[in-house]
């Protein structure tokens, strides 16, 4: 016999009111887990954001550390070289949140790639290239395509060039770019240039929009080697030894030098200073990590101006 108030009927409204009661916990249970998730979501991106601000603010206080350096270099001398203020590498340094560290390098160490098209010397520049691809062992046909990619023309550079008729056949297609280089990773777009030619050039060229001089006293050997012909690795030791030691207060103390005997030196677009600078930061903030590259132009006045700022190239 049943009782009073437990008829099947409410025996059965009292268990459906129950998982409805049950189901509605559930869900809130369900939407706060979300929101909370969300908000944790919201609070890492909104941090990262504000890291990222706060690097890049770094990178912009090593780019004034980079040029307050560089202009009491010009102070210091009229010379550039690997024994300078600026060839010192920045070490980590803690900041707030973080830690940040930075080089200058010297690009004029380098071959500047579009001096083949803005040298007032094309020839000569030309000829240091070919030898600078001969020493890393890469066959000098590389030269002529890379003319065609920087010249306005259309017209093949015999016997290995290539124009438009090259890139318009590739998936996807593109054109010759007929102006300077705006970066060595260009270099892939090429005709010829496959990315283990880029990855062993990339220490020794550079590619800066102006005709630039090579600075004897921070070339590397190899770019050494590119300066006269039948230049070996024991002609230019004594010139890496000088280099070591400060470098050449003038050019005729190095031309001078009997490593160039009967080599056909020329002076042209040679020098003992430099106007063209990277700076490399890398700052660490939270999660954020920034590696980022300054092009930087110091005039003769020392005035530095950053001519260029871009991520790291891998």
């Amino acid at each position: 016999m049943l009782r009073r108030g437990h008829s099947p009927a409410g025996q059965r409204q009292q268990g459906l009111a129950l998982i409805i009661a049950i189901l509605a916990v559930s869900m809130a249970a369900l939407a706060a887990t979300a929101m909370a998730s969300r908000q944790q979501v919201d609070i890492r991106r909104t941090a990262n954001i504000l890291h990222l601000e706060q690097a890049n603010l770094y990178v912009f206080g090593g780019e004034a550390w980079a040029g307050r350096i560089l202009r009491q270099d010009l102070k210091n001398n009229k010379t550039d070289s690997r024994k300078d203020i600026w060839a010192r590498v920045l070490p980590p340094i803690p900041v707030e949140g973080g830690q940040i560290s930075g080089s200058i390098q010297d690009q004029q160490a380098r071959f500047n790639l579009n001096s083949l098209l803005l040298s007032a010397n094309r020839g000569l520049a030309r000829q240091r290239y070919e030898r600078l691809l001969d020493e890393l062992g890469f066959d000098k046909s590389l030269v002529d395509s890379l003319i065609d990619w920087l010249d306005a023309d259309s017209n093949v550079t015999l016997p290995d060039g290539a124009e438009d008729g090259e890139y318009l056949g590739r998936t996807p297609p593109y054109r010759s770019a007929n102006r300077p280089l705006a970066s060595v990773s260009e270099l892939l777009l090429i005709k010829g240039y496959t990315y283990a030619i880029y990855e062993k050039l990339r220490p020794f060229v550079c590619a800066i929009n102006a005709n630039t001089t090579i600075n004897v006293n921070t070339a590397s050997k190899e770019v050494l080697l590119t300066l006269a012909k039948n230049l070996t690795d024991s002609d230019v030791e004594s010139i890496v030894t000088q280099q070591e030691n400060g470098g050449f207060d003038t050019m005729n103390e190095f031309t001078a030098n009997s490593a160039f005997s009967g080599k056909g030196l020329s002076a042209d677009d040679l020098s003992l200073n430099s106007h063209h600078f990277l700076l490399t930061t890398n700052v660490m903030i939270g999660r954020i990590q920034q590696q980022v590259e300054s092009l930087l132009y110091r005039d003769n006045s020392g005035q530095v101006t950053v001519r260029l700022r871009r991520p790291v190239e891998h």
